[in-house]
């Protein structure tokens, strides 16, 4: 009877599972990707694992194993397209990422925002328009916070925008008893203390702010747009400055660079020591970005491999049904001219572009747009289970197919980890040794 029960349940084995034997042991870690746990278990017990769909429903390894999502008696790939599909309607947040100006003071040869830019600065019927597109976003979604990333162009070429925009958005979430958050992606040249103290005004707690490597590295890839340094002047306002806020320093790394990325790490941190600013220093390959630049060669196979190793190894991943915010119905991008966007990166394609701030209403999100397949293309054809091998991927529930517009476009990049689980799954397991994590599992 207990078998026949069992049978029914239809527990069995997570396609999902990743493992690998520990070096100098008989034990093998297994993590799940799916729920995100990470456990150590004797042959013994992973024949138990193998054989689960024979065990009688009372054996006490079941429950051990349906908690940590290694047998599961439903169909997965479903599940996820069902989270996909709830997250892209449920999320929490009103996204919207404002383009003061797509005008910029650099001049940087791998900028893809640069192409077919979008003269001028934001005009004052444009900021009616996005307030209005807000108030409309922030009813029909219910939302608990309205969140605003400030993007270009260099989006401190229009302080006046930022500041007259984040003062009435700010007073919208105010009367509606939510949240307010901003980020801003900036070059940084302009963050003087008088622009960081309206920022700080803003309630922008988190910048970005790119450096390419030390002194003439840098500024041979993020030169002004007259011709210039931009290095000497980005250090010195992240050093004398008060910055109210969180800096992510962002080092594009390629093989011309990356002998100076530990040397730039100890400079951000000895600034942030000396000027009590929160920074923090993070490597980031720029294959893509800087494929065309003459003379520049990207990152070796091997260097790439390490540098992702020091970002994401030992980090476990649970999955959470989307990967981008543009699969989602509450987040849109605007350019100066009141142009929206799904995708936040291409603000000056206008192919891309699905409606107008000004006509464009959430309630009827179909019918208010000027080209509905832009919009409706990130809940159907962008969504990764509509291609085969996202669907057969067992890293399918951390990826989530990444960049939707580059995947449809057949440009997109697989996880560096597949292929390499085994690895993977080492690298948790060291992780939490270093932090004497595994006693707790």
């Amino acid at each position: 009877m207990d078998r026949e029960k069992n049978d029914r349940t239809g527990w069995r084995p997570s396609r999902y599972n990743m493992f690998a034997q520990i070096p100098g042991s008989n034990r093998v870690a297994c993590t799940n990707v799916f729920n995100g746990s990470f456990a150590v278990y004797s042959k013994e017990e992973l024949y138990l694992l193998s054989e689960v769909e024979s065990l009688c429903m009372d054996h006490p390894i079941i429950e051990h194993f349906r908690k940590r999502g290694l047998i599961v008696n439903f169909d997965e790939l479903k599940a996820l397209d069902a989270m996909g599909r709830l997250s892209s309607a449920s999320i929490p947040f009103v996204n919207l990422t404002i383009c003061p100006t797509m005008e910029c003071n650099f001049r940087c040869p791998y900028c893809y925002v640069s192409e077919g830019k979008v003269e001028g600065i934001m005009s004052s019927g444009v900021q009616d328009d996005i307030l209005a597109l807000a108030e409309r976003m922030v009813d029909a979604s219910r939302a608990k916070t309205l969140a605003v990333r400030w993007y270009g162009g260099e989006p401190l070429l229009a302080p006046s925008v930022i500041e007259n925009l984040s003062t009435r958005l700010m007073k919208l979430a105010e009367s509606r008893g939510i949240g307010y958050k901003a980020w801003m992606f900036t070059n940084g040249y302009l963050l003087t203390q008088d622009i960081a103290d309206m920022l700080g005004r803003c309630k922008v707690e988190k910048v970005y702010i790119t450096l390419d490597g030390i002194g003439s590295v840098h500024d041979r890839t993020r030169p002004l747009a007259g011709g210039g340094s931009s290095f000497d002047r980005i250090l010195r306002n992240l050093r004398e400055q008060r910055l109210p806020f969180h800096v992510n320093v962002r080092h594009n790394l390629h093989d011309g660079n990356k002998d100076q990325a530990e040397k730039l790490k100890k400079l951000i941190r000895q600034i942030a020591e000396e000027s009590k600013n929160d920074l923090q220093y993070y490597g980031a390959d720029v294959r893509d970005y800087f494929s065309e630049v003459k003379d520049v060669q990207m990152l070796s196979a091997e260097d790439y491999s390490d540098l992702v190793k020091e970002r994401y190894g030992g980090h476990i991943s649970r999955s959470h049904g989307i990967h981008c915010d543009a699969n989602t119905m509450w987040s849109v991008g605007v350019n100066p001219k009141g142009r929206l966007f799904k995708c936040w990166e291409f603000p000056n394609d206008e192919q891309m572009s699905f409606g107008s701030a000004a006509t464009w209403k959430p309630e009827d999100p179909i019918g208010t747009a000027d080209q509905p397949d832009e919009f409706t293309k990130y809940f159907t054809d962008f969504l990764p289970l509509q291609d085969p091998e996202c669907r057969e991927c067992k890293w399918l529930p951390v990826c989530l197919g990444q960049c939707a517009v580059l995947r449809f476009r057949h440009e997109g990049h697989c996880l560096f980890w597949k292929g390499k689980e085994e690895e993977y799954v080492i690298a948790i397991y060291r992780r939490m040794l270093r932090e004497s994590k595994l006693k707790n599992i």
